[in-house]
């Protein structure tokens, strides 16, 4: 297994000051569930958070037992350039401590999926309505397309829409090289990656800094029970494999790995960028489901 650095910053092993411990993430990067876990596995609480979709938002009374839930930006300001890090030294200097969740590139599919299956849709009225309210150039876009909203869209749309809207806005949402460039050392940064790869050394390290108890020890049970429910976690793995299988010209087949809009739009960005394949999107509805498929509708960009 790959050793993965801890980031826990000299002088910052215990808590500066008493006050609630602020969990610092953008959605979808289970920030609800690491701080259920810190609460679970000190004793603080005893039900399970897990929803269908594979959300922890079945608890969030994280208040009441020391933790503060904070997304460093907000929808007025996701677009806007160079927030994070004063966001951050904001938190770190009114709560003398934080733990800072992100995902990294390797991870950015999976926290799209998540915010569009678990976020935008119960809390926007779905990922149309949220993109309309926060996208400044929407509108002017949208004309290119000769309709009024995104509703009106054929799925091949959507697709191609997205392919050039969503890589960009979670960039500019996680501002992912500052959050990797900062440095603060009241604030621990977490890669989701330990999460998943080191889980039970993840939570007991962060009980230890939060100077929790540790009540309990089912870590395993725990993993399986939410690992089972994240339908993306291999999304960024898959992905990467069907570009690299198309660029390489070899036999893949993905019928069986239930693509959604998102990933299909990230193969069409990825086939774009990365090795100047346009897509002949127009009513292809639904996407190929293997290489030699796919093939049929590449072409250089011009």
């Amino acid at each position: 297994m790959k050793t993965i650095k801890w980031q826990i910053p000299l002088g910052a092993e215990t808590l500066i000051n008493t006050s609630n411990i602020p969990v610092i993430f953008n959605a979808g990067s289970y920030g609800n569930f690491l701080s259920w876990c810190l609460c679970y596995f000190s004793g603080k609480v005893d039900i399970l958070p897990f929803e269908e979709d594979g959300s922890s938002h079945g608890y969030d009374n994280f208040d009441q037992h020391g933790l503060t839930r904070i997304h460093p930006k907000s929808t007025n300001d996701i677009y806007k350039d160079s927030v994070i890090k004063t966001r951050l030294d904001d938190i770190a200097s009114k709560y003398g401590s934080g733990i800072l969740l992100y995902t990294n590139y390797d991870l950015f599919l999976l926290n799209i999926n998540n915010k569009f299956d678990k976020v935008f849709v119960k809390t926007h009225d779905g990922w149309l309505n949220f993109s309309e309210s926060i996208d400044p150039d929407l509108a002017n876009n949208l004309k290119k397309w000769q309709i009024n909203n995104l509703r009106e869209m054929q799925p091949w749309q959507v697709r191609e829409f997205l392919s050039y809207f969503i890589w960009e806005q979670h960039i500019a949402e996680s501002e992912i090289d500052d959050v990797l460039n900062y440095h603060n050392d009241k604030i621990v940064k977490i890669d989701v990656r330990l999460i998943i790869d080191d889980f039970q050394c993840t939570i007991e390290r962060l009980l230890e800094y939060c100077n929790f108890p540790k009540a309990r020890s089912n870590f395993d049970e725990i993993y399986q029970s939410w690992s089972k429910l994240q339908k993306h976690l291999k999304k960024d793995q898959l992905v990467k494999s069907i570009i690299d299988n198309v660029s390489n010209n070899t036999e893949f087949d993905w019928s069986d790995k239930n693509l959604s809009t998102v990933d299909e739009a990230i193969i069409q960005f990825k086939l774009r960028e990365l090795h100047k394949l346009d897509l002949l999107c127009y009513n292809l509805n639904e996407f190929p489901s293997n290489t030699t498929d796919l093939k049929k509708y590449l072409k250089t960009c011009e």
